[in-house]
């Protein structure tokens, strides 16, 4: 409501109540109509800019092309070991005399890496099919540890087609500056197993206190992988 019809509406109301309180029949209003119609248009525009200008001291320019057709196979394989502790040691064996069997196999088609401390400029392709491009590739890992007496079990099976890691650790901040293009195709098919079986400890106390686990098996397929990592670097220790 305009302040002006607010005036209109108060006008109009004394007015009727002076010709009520005289008795005469006159109104002053007797149907008060409102019309009311807003249109809001609001238009937000919003442009951000950053420059960034450095001098780098140096560069690391890397094309990296890799092409791998075929099945690609690792095994790991542990069996039967039995690691006898020195008998004339009284009973429990200390923990720490506790052996470990580390057991892996690891498949890979295609792998890179692009390390530097200085500004790093990078265009990657990696492709991984079978022996016919229409095909898929078998890349294959097992690990396998059985039989075990007396001894910890590491096991590990990984299987990764495409793989790439771009490290840049700078020590002069003009030099924090990654650019890169990476490409990665893989028509696989990526299995890996771990498979522990038979571990017996026998006259070993405190396996609880171990910094490790007694049995660790892992299992890791992967078709693609890329990692990129810009951070301060530790300069170097200058040798005496």
């Amino acid at each position: 409501m305009t302040r002006e019809l607010y005036k209109t509406l108060v006008a109009g109301s004394s007015a009727l109540a002076m010709t009520l309180a005289l008795g005469a029949s006159a109104q002053a209003f007797d149907t008060v109509q409102w019309d009311w119609t807003a249109l809001v248009t609001t238009v937000i525009d919003t442009s951000v800019v950053a420059d960034t200008i450095l001098a780098p001291t140096g560069i690391n320019q890397a094309e990296n092309l890799q092409e791998a057709l075929g099945d690609v196979t690792a095994d790991g394989i542990a069996t039967n070991i039995a690691v006898v502790p020195d008998l004339s040691v009284i009973l429990p064996y200390p923990i720490d005399d506790l052996p470990v069997v580390e057991v892996g196999g690891q498949a890979m088609g295609n792998s890179a890496s692009i390390t530097a401390d200085v500004s790093i400029q990078y265009d990657s392709l990696q492709t991984l099919t079978g022996l016919d491009p229409a095909t898929a590739a078998n890349i294959t890992s097992t690990s396998l540890a059985s039989g075990i007496d007396n001894a910890a079990v590491d096991s590990a099976a990984t299987s990764v087609g495409n793989s790439l890691s771009v490290d840049l650790a700078y020590l002069d901040p003009q030099n924090a500056l990654a650019i890169g293009n990476n490409v990665q195709n893989a028509l696989i098919n990526a299995s890996a197993t771990s498979t522990v079986d038979g571990v017996n400890l026998l006259g070993f106390g405190a396996l609880g206190t171990l910094p490790i686990p007694v049995v660790s098996s892992k299992a890791t397929a992967v078709a693609n992988n890329f990692t990129a990592n810009v951070a301060v670097g530790v300069p170097p220790v200058p040798v005496p």
